[in-house]
C-alpha cells in the first residue's frame, strides 16, 4: 500500500469531483476493462490494449509526481506490491501454482483492507499516515495509469520499445484465437522451440526490465511552481499504484497465458505419449498375433497355439478399440481361434495330431475308424486346402477299414461247426490276415483277429488230415520205389559182381608148386597176380588155413582203405594157395571210387592190389611198397 502527502491528497479530491461528472463517468464506462478477455494474449498485445484504454487528458494529473531515481522507484515497486514479490519469488523457487494462491489472498486481503478503510480521513492528518483510496477511486486510478502510459514521446517510445526488444528475447509466443488444427500445431511448434515454463520465466524478467526502462514514479513533495520542463518531464511518469494494479494485470494474465499454454501442451504432449504408448501396444500384440502363425499369410497355426494366448491377447486388444488397425488385428484373432477349435476337434479324432504347425502328420491315424465321421471345409484358403489334406487321410483310412471288415465277414460266413468250406483255403485267410495290418485302430484289429481266428482253426485241422493222408500215400509209394530200386541195384550189383568175378577168373593162372609170399616175390605189369592159385588148395575150402589169424582181417583192409587202395564194400577177397598151413588171398578193387583209383576206368576193374597172408597179415602187390 502507497503512502501519499497532504497536496496528492487535495489532488486527489479534485480529481474525485472530476471523476463525477457526466463527461467523465461516461468516459470511465468506456474505459472497463473486461480482464478475461486477455487471458489468451501475449504480454505484448496485453500492453497494447491497456494502452487503448488510456486516456491522454488525465495525464495532467500526474504532473506534479516525480521520481528520485530508477533504482529507488523499482525498490518501492516490488516493497509495495506484496503480490508481483511472491509471483517473482514462486517464480524463482519453482513454486508458480503456490505463488499463485498467494496472489490471488493478497488481492482479497487488499479489496478487504479499502473497504474498511473506506470511512473519511480528515486532510490534516500526517502525510506520513497511509491514504486508502475507496474502489472508485482505485478504479479511476488504474483507467489514469492506462491512459498515461500511453502518453510518451515518439522518441522516447521508439526508445522504448527498442529498449524492451533487447531486454526481452525470447518472449512468450502470441496466444491468438486460432482454429483447433492451428492451436494444436502451434502447440507442436512451440514445444520443439521452448519449454513453456522457461518462456513466461523470461517474459516475467523482461517486463521487470520494462519497468526499470520506465522509470517508476516515486512520492514527492509539490512545493513550487512547476516548469513547463518538469510539466513534460511529469507527464512521462507512472503512477505507482495505477502501475501496481497494472503491473498485476499483467502478470495475471502472464500467469493465466503461460497456465493456460502450459496445460494445452501438457494435454497434447499427453494426447501424443498416450497414442505412442497405445500403437506401441498395439504393435507388439500384432508381432505377438503374428508369432501364433507359422506362415506370413496367418493361416497355419503353430502348435504352440493355446486358447489361453488367443484369449489374453483379445483381452489386451479390447483396450485399443480406438486405434487405428484394431479391428484387423481383431479380425485375425476371431479367425484364429476359429481355426484352433477346428484344428482341435480334427485332431481330437487321431490317435495322435494330424495337423501340426500347418503340416500333415503320417504316424496320425484315426480313431474308432468304424465309427468316426468327418466333413470338409468350403473353400480355397491355404487353412482350408490342408485341412481338408488331413480330411482326405482320414477318408481312406476309413474306406480301407470298411473293405477290410467287408472281407472278414465274407470269411466267417463260411465257417460253420468248425469246419470251413471247401472254396476257403490258407490263402484266402492269408489274404484277408495280411488286410488287418493295413488298419491303424488296435482295438478293431484285434476285433476282427478275433473274428478269423476259429477260421485259421479249421483250416489248420483241415490241413493236418490231408497231410497225413498224403504222407500216407506218399510213404507207401516210396516203399514200393525203395524195393524196386534196392531189387535193381541188387540185381545190377549181381550182374556186375559176375561179370567182375569172371574176369578174375579169366586172369587167374593155376600152379601146383610151392610159391611162398615173401618180399623176394617177383612182380608184373599186366594186373595179374604175383603168386598163382593152386587148384587143389583151392578144393579143401573147410582147411583151418583159410581162417583169419587174430585181427588181421581188420589190420589189412582198413590199411588197404586208409592208402585209398579201396572202399568199404567195394573189394573182393579170392583164396588163392595155402603154404606151410597158413592161407593167401588176392584183394581186389571192385569199382574206381576210392582216392587211388579214380584215374582207373570201370574196364580197367577189377584191380589187382595185394596178395595177403591170412595168418601173418603180410601182403604184397606189384606196386614199389
Amino acid at each position: 500500500m502507497s503512502n501519499y502527502p497532504k497536496e496528492e491528497k487535495e489532488k486527489q479530491e479534485k480529481k474525485n469531483d472530476t471523476a463525477k461528472s457526466p463527461d467523465y463517468q461516461s468516459e470511465k464506462q468506456n474505459d472497463d476493462i473486461n480482464w478475461s478477455d486477455l487471458k489468451d494474449l501475449s504480454l505484448g498485445e496485453v500492453m497494447e490494449q491497456l494502452d487503448k484504454f488510456t486516456d491522454s487528458s488525465h495525464t495532467d494529473a500526474m504532473d506534479e509526481q516525480a521520481s528520485d531515481s530508477m533504482e529507488e522507484s523499482v525498490e518501492k515497486l516490488f516493497e509495495d506490491n506484496p503480490i508481483l514479490a511472491t509471483y517473482l519469488r514462486g517464480h524463482k523457487e519453482g513454486t508458480q501454482v503456490e505463488a499463485l494462491k498467494k496472489i490471488e489472498e493478497l488481492v482479497k486481503e487488499k479489496e478487504t483492507a479499502e473497504k474498511v478503510t473506506d470511512s473519511p480521513t480528515s486532510l490534516d492528518d500526517d502525510p506520513k499516515d497511509a491514504i486508502i483510496m475507496s474502489n472508485e477511486d482505485a478504479e479511476e486510478y488504474q483507467e489514469e495509469l492506462q491512459a498515461e502510459e500511453t502518453i510518451v514521446e515518439p522518441d522516447e517510445e521508439a526508445d522504448e520499445e527498442t529498449t524492451n526488444e533487447d531486454a526481452s528475447e525470447p518472449t512468450l509466443p502470441t496466444v491468438e484465437v486460432e482454429s483447433d488444427s492451428q492451436q494444436v500445431e502451434a502447440a507442436e511448434t512451440a514445444e520443439l522451440e521452448a519449454p513453456a515454463e522457461s518462456t513466461v520465466e523470461e517474459t516475467v524478467v523482461n517486463q521487470t526490465a520494462v519497468a526499470k526502462n520506465e522509470q517508476p514514479i516515486a512520492e514527492h513533495q509539490v512545493s513550487e511552481p512547476e516548469t513547463e520542463r518538469t510539466r513534460q518531464s511529469l507527464q512521462k511518469k507512472k503512477h505507482p499504484k495505477r502501475k501496481w494494479y497494472a503491473l498485476a494485470a499483467v502478470l495475471a494474465v502472464g500467469i493465466t497465458g503461460g497456465a493456460y499454454y502450459n496445460h494445452v501442451q501438457a494435454v497434447a504432449q499427453a494426447e501424443r505419449e498416450q497414442e505412442a504408448k497405445e500403437k506401441a501396444q498395439l504393435a507388439s500384440i500384432a508381432s505377438e498375433v503374428t508369432e501364433l502363425f507359422t506362415d506370413d499369410q496367418q493361416q497355419l497355426l503353430k502348435d504352440t497355439t493355446t486358447a489361453t494366448q488367443i484369449s489374453n491377447l483379445d483381452n489386451r486388444l479390447s483396450l485399443l478399440k480406438k486405434v487405428a488397425g484394431y479391428k484387423d488385428i481383431k479380425q485375425v484373432l476371431a479367425d484364429a481361434q476359429e481355426k484352433l477349435t477346428q484344428v482341435e476337434a480334427l485332431n481330437e479324432k487321431f490317435t495322435s495330431p494330424i495337423l501340426v504347425n500347418g503340416e500333415i502328420q503320417t504316424d496320425a491315424h484315426v480313431k474308432n475308424v468304424d465309427t468316426a465321421t468327418f466333413s470338409k471345409l468350403t473353400g480355397n484358403s491355404t487353412f482350408e486346402e490342408t485341412y481338408n489334406k488331413a480330411v482326405t487321410v482320414a477318408e481312406k483310412e476309413i474306406a480301407n477299414a470298411k473293405s477290410v471288415m467287408a472281407n472278414v465277414t465274407h470269411l466267417t460266413d463260411q465257417l460253420s461247426n468248425g469246419t470251413v468250406a471247401a472254396t476257403v483255403n490258407q490263402t484266402s485267410y492269408d489274404d484277408v490276415k495280411k488286410q488287418l495290418t493295413t488298419l491303424y485302430d488296435e482295438d478293431l484289429k484285434a476285433k476282427l483277429q478275433t473274428q478269423i481266428t476259429p477260421v485259421q482253426t479249421a483250416l489248420t485241422k483241415r490241413a493236418a488230415a490231408e497231410k497225413t493222408a498224403r504222407e500216407k500215400v506218399a510213404a507207401e509209394q516210396a516203399a514200393q520205389e525203395q524195393a524196386a530200386k534196392q531189387k535193381a541195384a541188387e540185381e545190377q550189383a549181381a550182374q556186375t559182381q559176375a561179370t567182375l568175378l569172371a574176369k578174375i577168373a579169366a586172369n587167374t593162372t593155376y600152379s601146383e608148386s610151392t610159391q611162398i609170399l615173401s618180399t623176394n616175390t617177383a612182380t608184373n605189369k599186366e594186373n595179374r597176380p604175383i603168386i598163382d592159385s593152386r587148384k587143389s588148395d583151392l578144393a579143401n575150402s573147410s582147411s583151418s588155413a583159410w581162417n583169419w589169424g587174430a585181427g588181421m582181417y581188420d589190420f589189412v583192409i582198413n590199411r588197404a582203405i586208409a592208402k585209398g587202395y579201396i572202399v568199404q564194400n567195394g573189394f573182393y577177397l579170392e583164396r588163392v594157395r595155402i603154404e606151410n598151413g597158413e592161407g593167401y588171398y588176392n584183394l581186389y578193387a571192385m569199382n574206381n571210387e576210392s582216392s587211388l583209383m579214380k584215374t582207373i576206368s570201370a574196364k580197367a576193374l577189377p584191380m589187382y592190389i595185394a596178395t595177403i597172408n591170412a595168418k601173418t597179415g603180410y601182403f604184397k602187390g606189384n606196386g614199389s611198397n
